[in-house]
């Protein structure tokens, strides 16, 4: 049953979708993006710049005055001394830049070349830009294409689609490596838009989950290449995953702990269990993994196939995991349930001796009746022989408290009652089955409070034990 419940509880995990059928970009925040209007030009040089390459080069005419001028002046004769550049409009589409350069400054040879072409800026073309992030929005960073005309429609937080992508759900989930070289990559589901990151150490065989890595980027991430990769796995035996490693089909409950920790190469990939690993040759082409001699649970006790002793904290806060209920220790003596059922065993002691303190508590001062001690019902219905048959016919004594409870009610009503005179609230006079009590309403509360916090208490636990019992 555990090994059901097992391998049941990880194909829960390990598969449920990202998000059913929603894309993050439809409900993330978002801005429009920046809008620039820019026109370019055909730019070519007289002489050679490698910024210019290939030649002609489509610039805004700025951009392409300063190349020229760069250009020219790193093929620039050493005689020259002094230069200066000019950019000239011929028409509407086409701008020339020219350039005056003297020689030998300072010397009787000095002389100047007039009006020499350096280069060309034509066939302008206005091109509208968006960018991102917007200047008002700096964190709103990732670009994203709505209609597919390769303009940015919206601008967005990588934080929130990171966020939306639920990359959590994908942990147990691995990505053959294939021919893939990056340490990181990262996967896009095309149905959703989520991205989620994933990595390798050196000597993998596959990617697993990394939700320290971000897709969408940020200030410190390097672009991180898109995994590539879409080889198809044998259901039922091994594949050869190259010239050096096999994928095999394996049931995870012989592969992972109760708490979902799997062995190192191994995890699911497109909802079904497998395990990699490294072969050579005619290896790799076998239906199933070399049997490997079993683990010596003394050598490596943490081996996911050693049973594992429960952490007490993780017990108490989880008493129905299975990792705690397959270790508890057997009943003894007094300590087991003598019921039928096979119910949990509940423990009224500390009810009972929070009921006999109540006795003991229940002094009140009054006129008439003041040895009278006796709460009827209340003073037996949980001695211990009760109790006992109240663990022991669990069902029967259901119907019991309910009853109690009602009749306890009724009694503790006409046990207390109130009356104050009209028009005033200084004084209050309690009338008990054991007489009567009066005093100013502070006063009251000052010297009783511990009888009024013992009623409550005593409703508190016949409350409580409904709710268990239930």
């Amino acid at each position: 049953m555990t090994r059901l419940l097992i391998t049941f509880g990880l194909l829960i995990a390990f598969s449920f979708p990202v998000s059913a059928f929603a894309n993050i970009f439809d409900d993330a925040a978002y801005v429009s993006p920046k809008f620039e209007s820019n026109t370019t030009y055909n730019c070519a040089s007289s002489y050679y710049h490698p910024d210019l390459k290939p030649s002609p080069k489509r610039l805004p005419l700025e951009d392409c005055k300063n190349l020229i001028e760069a250009a020219t002046k790193l093929s620039g004769d050493p005689k020259s001394c002094e230069e200066n550049f000019v950019l000239e409009s011929f028409n509407s589409n086409e701008f020339k830049v020219f350039f005056d350069e003297k020689r030998y400054c300072g010397t009787s040879s000095e002389y100047v070349v007039a009006h020499a072409l350096a280069g060309t800026a034509k066939s302008p073309v206005n091109e509208d830009s968006r960018t991102c992030p917007p200047d008002e929005f700096p964190l709103m960073r990732y670009g994203h294409d709505t209609d597919g005309d390769g303009k940015y429609d919206k601008c967005l937080d990588p934080a929130q689609l990171d966020n939306l992508s639920n990359c959590a759900n994908q942990v147990g989930n691995v990505l053959p490596v294939l021919s893939n070289t990056a340490n990181k990559v990262c996967k896009t589901d095309t149905s959703t838009g989520a991205i989620c990151g994933y990595s390798k150490q050196s000597g993998d065989l596959v990617y697993k989950t990394d939700l320290e890595m971000n897709c969408f980027g940020s200030h410190d991430d390097e672009e991180t290449p898109d995994y590539d990769g879409n080889k198809e796995l044998e259901p039922d035996n091994c594949t050869r995953m190259g010239d050096n490693s096999m994928a095999c089909r394996e049931d995870p409950a012989n592969k992972c702990d109760v708490n979902g920790n799997c062995e190192d190469q191994c995890g699911f990939v497109n909802g079904q269990f497998y395990c990699f690993e490294q072969c050579q040759g005619d290896e790799c082409d076998q239906e199933e993994f070399p049997e490997t001699p079993p683990v010596d649970c003394a050598v490596t006790p943490s081996d996911a196939s050693c049973p594992q002793e429960p952490d007490p904290e993780f017990c108490a806060a989880n008493p129905t995991h299975p990792t705690c209920t397959n270790n508890l220790e057997p009943c003894t003596g007094d300590d087991c349930s003598t019921g039928g059922g096979g119910g949990a065993q509940i423990d009224l002691k500390p009810v009972v001796d929070e009921l006999k303190a109540l006795n003991d508590k229940l002094d009140i001062s009054t006129s008439v009746k003041d040895s009278t001690r006796d709460l009827g019902a209340l003073d037996t219905v949980f001695d211990q022989d009760s109790i006992d048959e109240l663990i022991a016919k669990t069902d029967t004594k259901k119907t019991e408290i309910t009853d109690f409870v009602n009749s306890a009610r009724t009694e503790l009503a006409s046990m207390f009652q109130f009356s104050a005179s009209a028009g005033g609230y200084e004084t209050i006079t309690f009338d008990f089955t054991y007489g009567s009590y009066s005093s100013k309403i502070w006063e009251y509360f000052a010297a009783n409070i511990g009888i009024i916090a013992a009623a409550v208490m005593f409703l508190a636990y016949l409350i409580a034990a409904r709710v268990v019992l239930s």
